[in-house]
């Protein structure tokens, strides 16, 4: 009998609402050889996660808010998101970060690591803050 080890559930925050985390995000999970490895779950925002697709043209799909770390079929490419704020990214000052994308970058810790005591997420990770 084969002993199938479990990918990794790893929760990673956007970081920064108007920094390049999204950016990192997006351009990362387009590898086919972070899915080998891991079952990854983002925690930031819907509207900063897919201007971030636009300017990266990656092709991937955004999969809101769900239940759990899906499996991504082979031809499928999506990203787990749990939507945490919902900040307008066309009225965002990147670069420039302030009091409600302060707010936003800590709900999206204080959620990662309510995930990870929980038994949600194995492991979190964190874009720049």
């Amino acid at each position: 009998m084969k002993n199938v080890q479990k990918k990794p559930r790893i929760g990673i925050t956007m970081g920064d609402p108007v920094g390049i985390g999204a950016e990192i995000i997006v351009k990362a999970l387009v590898e086919e050889s972070i899915w080998e490895i891991c079952l990854p779950m983002v925690l930031g925002d819907v509207g900063v996660i897919n201007k971030a697709l636009r300017i990266t043209s990656c092709g991937l799909k955004v999969n809101v808010n769900p239940n759990k770390v899906e499996r991504r079929e082979e031809k499928e490419k999506f990203i787990n998101l749990i939507s945490l704020s919902d900040l307008d990214p066309d009225r965002l000052s990147y670069g420039k970060p302030d009091k409600e994308t302060g707010k936003a970058m800590v709900s999206y810790i204080k959620e990662g690591i309510h995930l990870a005591l929980e038994k949600k997420i194995d492991a979190l990770v964190t874009c720049p803050i």
